[in-house]
């Protein structure tokens, strides 16, 4: 993965407002993927926040078909 193609959102409190912040960016750069990085603790909220939001977005027709989120969890707490 480039650098380029990385961004590390640090602007929201919790979960819900990064998967918003994330499919806004989404919506307007016309991202297919995101790669959700958390831990394994967290992960399956995380996963259930962008899920949601992805359909929320796709009925609400500001996306196009879905966007394809993968998840990783990471071994030590990101934050």
């Amino acid at each position: 993965i480039s650098p380029n193609d990385v961004y590390l959102e640090k602007e929201s409190q919790n979960t819900q407002d990064n998967a918003t912040v994330y499919y806004s960016i989404a919506e307007r750069t016309s991202w297919r993927k995101i790669i959700l990085l958390t831990s394994a603790y967290h992960m399956r909220r995380a996963e259930l926040l962008f899920s949601e939001h992805g359909r929320r977005a796709q009925q609400q027709g500001r996306i196009e078909g879905p966007i394809e989120v993968y998840t990783h969890t990471v071994i030590t707490e990101p934050f």
